[in-house]
């Protein structure tokens, strides 16, 4: 079985590590992976080079769109797959055009959620892209057969209020490795001191990218809003071209971290204050490493959170110490309730193995036209 995966590009998003989290752990010997990357800069590439039986790199602009969709649908003959799997809304248009007139199997992973309890006006200004974009897949969808999985049951039913839905539709849980995401003494002792943290305070960990969505303005001001009224915090914060966070006092900001182990086994909370997310992987990592996180009601934040942390839906500076300060106060025998209980929660019911197994079994079922 000759798979082909199309994604924009293999940057540090979920999208991209979950498509790396597929072919690494893969054994399944009977499917062959081959990626199509749509535009340049993929630093997770290097990784998984040797995962894929063919990479075709384009970097399409508006000066040669055409051209390169010429080029990929030649290049997707010539593989001539079972299926293309298409990561990303970007993605999925593309494939569409590209194999417009042709009868390959295709599936469109989506990952948002679309947060419908908003009032139109303030959905349409602030989810405008997503929602246009979806509109015009559920008007595809219909024009081909394809098949759509959801990373998430709240992205599932989301997109069956705008239509875009499927009799084929497929609901897979985002997986991790829990043997490679566990907390470790060694891990925490020696990021503390390669980074001089300090020592008393409770440390609260950010994983956030330059989006509007990853709502990065509440962060700083949340992280003002502490430095002014207690000394008991520290934050570090990773991610990318975030300059926002670089003249905090009670912060260490260090962009781009690839050792995220070293970094969930410090932190004491993990902080998320998305406005948009489908299946957010950074809570999922970080309760499994024991960790308490604290976030928005975006996505199925709440699912994965499950007891060992709690979901504001009123965002503002207030509410997210107040619950810090809970967690600070807790005894140590609930913290440590906390750092043993959830590692188990979540090899339970979020494991690479299913993630994989659950991927295989839809490739198959597509593939025999079921």
């Amino acid at each position: 079985m000759d798979i082909v995966h199309v994604i924009p590009n293999l940057g540090y998003g979920g999208a991209e590590k979950s498509l790396c989290k597929l072919v690494v752990n893969s054994d399944n010997v009977v499917i062959k992976h081959h990626l199509i990357l749509l535009k340049e800069n993929n630093p997770l590439l290097p990784s998984i080079i040797d995962k894929f039986e063919n990479i075709v790199q384009f970097n399409i602009t508006s000066s040669n769109f055409i051209l390169t969709l010429i080029k990929m649908r030649r290049k997707i003959k010539e593989i001539n797959p079972n299926i293309i799997h298409c990561w990303m809304h970007y993605a999925s248009v593309i494939v569409f055009f590209v194999t417009l007139f042709s009868k390959y199997k295709i599936i469109w992973s989506l990952r948002d959620f679309i947060p419908f309890s908003l009032n139109f006006y303030s959905y349409l200004k602030n989810y405008k892209r997503i929602f246009l974009l979806s509109l015009v897949m559920s008007v595809f969808s219909n024009l081909k057969r394809i098949s759509l999985s959801f990373v998430s049951k709240s992205s599932q039913i989301s997109y069956s209020h705008i239509g875009l839905s499927s009799k084929r539709s497929y609901q897979i849980d985002n997986g991790i490795d829990c043997l490679v995401n566990q907390f470790s003494v060694t891990n925490k002792n020696t990021f503390m001191n390669e980074l001089n943290l300090p020592k008393n305070k409770t440390i609260v960990g950010i994983v956030t990218k330059d989006s509007e969505y990853k709502n990065n303005e509440f962060n700083y001001k949340l992280i003002k809003y502490i430095d002014d009224i207690s000394p008991n915090y520290y934050f570090i914060i990773i991610g990318a071209d975030m300059n926002i966070y670089k003249d905090s006092n009670n912060a260490l900001y260090l962009g781009n971290y690839d050792d995220l182990s070293k970094f969930y086994s410090t932190i004491d909370i993990l902080i998320s204050s998305s406005k948009n997310e489908g299946f957010p992987n950074v809570i999922l990592e970080a309760i499994a490493h024991g960790k308490y996180c604290i976030s928005s009601d975006a996505g199925d934040s709440r699912r994965i959170i499950n007891k060992y942390g709690v979901v504001i839906k009123d965002i503002n500076e207030k509410n997210y110490y107040e619950e810090m300060e809970n967690y600070r106060k807790m005894s140590h025998s609930q913290k440590r309730m906390i750092q043993k209980e959830a590692p188990r929660y979540i090899g339970k019911n979020f494991n690479i193995i299913n993630f994989i197994d659950e991927h295989n079994q839809m490739y198959k079922k597509i593939v025999d036209g079921q």
